[in-house]
């Protein structure tokens, strides 16, 4: 005679079932933000990527040079005069006015990347008579696209958020050479932003160096990772501020002991420390709240985190 399942059997199986789901569950759950981390670090790659293209896409109509405001709005139609035009938002917004890239990628993914609530994409854009310029008609791109949270210069801003998550290299100086299409392999151009380091490459105490945000967009909060994009367009993920293959990898005299290039520091060792501001070469990424001159009146102190220009997070 066959029996069926009793009551006793079903509830055993239900509570060995929910043991094994219990024990698993941590488990497959790690393993699922893993892989949605994985997946949202190679789509920050990707936009990246597509930013430093369109910067490429600018230059071929521009002599070669990716987008400066200060020449793009050489009539002040957009904005003011020494209103330090050279900022991240505004070179983001020229490229997207242009149609080159949209504004939802200049800000990282959400899930895994991003955090910092204040940066989100900017979803009310003026492509077209951009009511925040001083000549909305004559205007070349929309100032209330914001770099930061903490943009200088540009008026009547929309909101007070920022609609962008990465740096670029310093529009001044020297520099300013290799802001262009200069198809290098070791050229960081963007990246992700980073945090505060002192100038021997250490992580500085406190939220903006140590407890920065930045720390935890790729990295394992104790030491920065992230995507950089370099002059020839490739984009790289790296677990160090210092890669061996950017071009100045190695700056500084015997006395230095071959400190390594961070991209986040202007090493003043540049040329055993003879060089000034003017004339370093040395990658220096950051995300601009005001644009440094370009004339050829740069100082040190332009390139500081507490000068008013670098915005760090």
């Amino acid at each position: 005679m066959r029996r069926g399942i009793t009551l006793v059997q079903v509830l055993t199986l239900l509570a060995v079932m929910g043991l094994v789901m219990l024990i698993v569950s941590p488990a497959l759950h790690k393993a699922l933000h893993k892989a949605r981390c994985g997946a949202a670090q190679l789509q920050d790659g990707v936009q990246l990527r597509s930013i430093v293209q369109g910067c490429s896409a600018w230059s071929q109509d521009n002599d070669g040079l990716f987008p400066i405001p200060e020449l793009v709005d050489a009539a002040h139609a957009t904005e003011s005069v020494g209103s330090g035009k050279n900022r991240t938002g505004s070179v983001l917004s020229i490229l997207i006015f242009n149609r080159l890239i949209e504004p939802e990628i200049c800000v990282s993914p959400r899930l895994c990347t991003e955090r910092n609530r204040k940066i989100r994409a900017c979803d009310d854009f003026e492509y077209a008579t951009p009511s925040a310029a001083i000549d909305p008609v004559l205007a070349v791109y929309d100032p209330a696209f914001r770099g930061s949270p903490e943009d200088v210069g540009a008026v009547n801003f929309r909101e007070v958020v920022s609609h962008n998550s990465y740096a670029h290299m310093a529009i001044g100086g020297a520099r300013l050479a290799h802001w262009r299409d200069n198809f290098s392999a070791s050229t960081p151009i963007w990246a992700n932003r980073g945090p505060r380091y002192t100038d021997t490459g250490r992580l500085v105490k406190g939220p903006l160096g140590e407890g920065s945000r930045t720390l935890r967009i790729h990295g394992p909060e104790d030491s920065w990772d992230g995507n950089i994009a370099y002059g020839d367009g490739r984009v790289t993920f790296s677990s160090v501020p210092d890669p061996e293959v950017v071009a100045g990898s190695v700056v500084g005299s015997a006395s230095s002991e071959g400190l390594r290039d961070n991209i986040f520091v202007d090493e003043t060792t540049e040329g055993d420390g003879e060089l000034g501001i003017t004339e370093r070469t040395n990658a220096f990424l950051r995300i601009w709240k005001r644009g440094i001159p370009a004339d050829g009146t740069l100082t040190d102190a332009h390139l500081q985190p507490q000068s008013g220009y670098v915005w760090i997070d």
